[in-house]
């Protein structure tokens, strides 16, 4: 982990520190183990309602792993069980572990998902959020760009690149930022996703249905500006 990101997740843990972890929550039964609550359903559903154990129990968050039960956090809170609220809890972690150096279930690509949330979910984008914790969340997702856009292969940039499409509103933040990165690596990415987009394999790096066409109006707008950058 870069130092910026080191920096970034600090101000993470700060930011989201007054959201307590209370001792249990409530979940769809199919999504969490846990207590059954007898004649209560999920969310207006037949599915059963479980009172679930929070991951940690007392332990300190920095200390938590995904086999503490995290991975279930990213998961489905707040679409099966808990709420915003509780995800909020244990976002610097879930945030920390997705750019650490480890692979695993808790990835940029979930966190994303889980920022970009909305009321279907009973949630509220990032965005939206306190202005504290909006330029918390703003740091960290630059600090990913940051290091994403100077990785040693344009894969490790172009996948980063395309989870943070997910969460980002303003794409042209990423592009300003690519093109004034003077970093030798960052330029060599941004050249040969020109290369590509001009042979029309562009789209082979991203989540795109047919390889080809970009899948969200976000990426579009990415394809856009690589498209109409001089050469």
């Amino acid at each position: 982990m870069t130092p910026e990101l080191e920096a970034a997740v600090d101000v993470m843990y700060a930011a989201f520190a007054r959201y307590q972890r209370p001792p249990t929550f409530l979940g769809c039964g199919c999504c969490f183990e846990g207590v059954p609550i007898t004649g209560e359903f999920w969310n207006g559903t037949y599915r059963s309602l479980v009172e679930v154990t929070s991951p940690g129990g007392t332990r300190p968050l920095p200390e938590l792993t995904e086999d503490d039960g995290l991975r279930d956090i990213v998961t489905d809170v707040p679409l099966t069980g808990g709420d915003q609220d509780l995800l909020k809890h244990y976002l610097p972690r879930l945030c920390e572990i997705a750019v650490g150096d480890d692979e695993g279930w808790i990835d940029l690509l979930s966190v994303c998902f889980r920022l970009a949330d909305g009321p279907d979910v009973a949630a509220a984008q990032w965005w939206t959020w306190p202005s504290e914790e909006v330029a918390a969340v703003r740091g960290f997702l630059d600090a990913v760009w940051s290091s994403a856009r100077r990785a040693e292969r344009l894969w490790g940039c172009a996948s980063k690149l395309d989870s943070l499409l997910i969460a980002e509103i303003d794409p042209e933040r990423l592009c300003s930022a690519w093109a004034a990165d003077e970093d030798p690596e960052a330029q060599r990415n941004l050249t040969e996703c020109r290369e590509l987009l001009a042979t029309g394999a562009f789209g082979t790096m991203f989540d795109s249905p047919d390889g080809r066409e970009p899948y969200s109006a976000n990426l579009r707008a990415v394809v856009d500006w690589l498209d109409a950058l001089e050469v």
